[in-house]
């Protein structure tokens, strides 16, 4: 599907065996680090993965993310005021402002993020696609 997707998603379609869905998929380069952070909480938080664990996943996310379309917008203004308007950290914004710019649907497994959102962009979660 031709969407933004965000890290939440990326990470649930990798756990749900859904990478399919990702290959029309575009995002931003900070899903590489919130991916990373997202394994750092899994291994140094939450205790539920080993770092040897961790580490196999970073590799498929690495080759998931290069199916996809990394696009960074320049500049990040408009970014900053969604930020504003909406409330959200920049970061979130930055997924937002690419789904806006593109004229396509933002996936999210963030509820407070999707709520948000979806007052500008069409939004979805992986279970519903």
């Amino acid at each position: 599907m031709k969407a933004v997707f965000d890290s939440s998603s990326i990470f649930e379609a990798i756990l749900q065996g859904k990478i399919h869905v990702l290959s029309e998929g575009v995002t931003t380069p900070l899903a590489y680090y919130e991916l990373g952070n997202i394994l750092w909480k899994r291994v140094r938080l939450h205790g539920d993965i080993s770092e040897m664990e961790a580490l196999k996943l970073w590799k498929l996310i690495v080759k998931t993310l290069n199916l996809m379309q990394i696009i960074d917008i320049k500049g990040g203004e408009e970014a900053l005021k969604i930020s504003i308007k909406l409330e959200l950290t920049f970061y979130d914004s930055a997924y937002v402002n690419l789904a806006k710019t593109k004229n396509i649907p933002l996936i999210t497994e963030d509820g407070k993020l999707r709520r948000k959102a979806e007052k500008i962009v069409e939004t979805h979660s992986i279970n519903e696609l």
